[in-house]
């Protein structure tokens, strides 16, 4: 099995525990559609609900339980569709943090440092000089 296809079963895998686990928080997609937009879908859910730990409990069983699978592509999606999408929303942020396990919580802190690093500026614009762009 090649790499695509790997990755593919894996995405294949997480919309399946998403659809027959929190089934309630996908409206617009299918199982059918790009997990990427599956996700993000689930995200828009996770910061609706983030006052309903019932809801958000739900959520957070999809989430570790992808996590618990220890593969690069599922831990990628999870950061980038719904982690990220978190993060720059303080009140839900420190609300979510709350349901994580020890495990999650770790992912989900490290990429937290990484998110919150300030960027490098080129060297070219603390100088003052600017850039000519064709």
């Amino acid at each position: 099995m090649d790499s695509e296809e790997t990755k593919q079963k894996y995405f294949d895998y997480s919309k399946e525990i998403l659809f027959n686990t929190v089934p309630e928080s996908i409206e617009v997609f299918d199982k059918e559609d790009v997990a990427y937009f599956i996700f993000s879908e689930f995200t828009e859910y996770i910061i609706a609900n983030i006052n309903y730990p019932k809801k958000i409990k739900k959520t957070i069983i999809v989430i570790e339980k992808l996590l618990a699978e220890k593969q690069d592509v599922l831990e990628t999606m999870i950061i980038i569709q719904v982690f990220q999408k978190i993060y720059p929303l303080n009140n839900t942020m420190l609300k979510f943090r709350d349901f994580l396990s020890e495990n999650a919580l770790l992912i989900f802190d490290k990429y937290l440092i990484e998110y919150n690093k300030p960027i490098e500026i080129h060297p070219s614009l603390k100088s003052g000089k600017s850039r000519k762009f064709l």
